[in-house]
């Protein structure tokens, strides 16, 4: 009950599935309701989206959302390897083994 009334009373405040229609207005993708959630959960490339949690249930805040998303990320390890390698090719050494040519 008390999440129903913050998202009555406060509209800053989004339940995932909001949240996903608001992406979708202006990326034109709609991510999944469970998506969102394991963004404020886990997060994704080492940010979490910030959230309160009300039980089983997640409010979010548009302000959090816009800056979430906004926000530069971190590269992945794969994303770290590929551009190693490519620096190293650029620079004509050989790259995994340890040795250069």
């Amino acid at each position: 009950m008390l999440l129903w009334c913050l998202l009555v009373q406060n509209p800053d405040y989004l339940s995932p599935t909001q949240a996903a229609r608001l992406i979708a207005k202006f990326t034109g993708k709609k991510p999944h309701q469970s998506a969102i959630r394991r963004w404020c959960i886990k997060g994704v490339r080492g940010r979490k989206l910030p959230s309160q949690r009300q039980g089983d249930r997640f409010l979010i805040r548009k302000v959090d959302l816009i800056n979430f998303l906004q926000a530069p990320t971190e590269p992945t390890v794969a994303e770290q390897v590929q551009t190693n390698a490519a620096l190293s090719a650029l620079l004509g050494r050989s790259y995994g083994n340890g040795s250069a040519s």
